[in-house]
């Protein structure tokens, strides 16, 4: 990964950590291990909901190329939905587990935030599609 893509990557990790703060997330941003390598990019949890996500950076092309996606994301992604955390309760009431990937589009002025499940993903990516439209994914963080 260049200099370049490291940095929007950095600052897009950066924003998405602000916006889960400002709807009273605590999240976390897992620290890579010596080989550059983490599982997530952001651990977020509020009293119901619990996002595993790894955060990814585009342009305004609309489009998200699955190769962007490494061996070890796809690898703890995998062994997290086989686990299937989607059972979990708190205090008799349902935990809502969003494991999968935030896109940031745009630029500094105008960026839009996009969630890709991990289970979408891996559909595309086993139907043999390269990459994923922007629009068919779920748009957050609106406003």
């Amino acid at each position: 990964m260049g200099k370049l893509s490291q940095q929007q990557g950095k600052k897009a990790q950066r924003l998405v950590m602000e916006k889960f703060g400002n709807l009273g997330f605590w999240a976390h941003e897992i620290v890579p291990n010596r080989a550059g390598q983490q599982p997530f990019d952001i651990f977020a949890v509020s009293s119901f909901s619990l996002w595993m996500v790894d955060v990814k950076h585009v342009g305004s092309g609309g489009v998200f190329s699955l190769s962007n996606i490494e061996d070890n994301q796809w690898l703890a992604m995998e062994r997290v939905y086989e686990t299937r955390p989607l059972q979990s309760n708190v205090n008799d009431n349902e935990v809502v587990v969003f494991l999968g990937f935030i896109i940031v589009m745009g630029d500094e002025n105008d960026e839009s935030f996009w969630f890709l499940s991990y289970s979408s993903a891996r559909y595309y990516f086993d139907k043999g599609n390269p990459s994923v439209k922007i629009l068919d994914m779920r748009r957050i963080f609106n406003g």
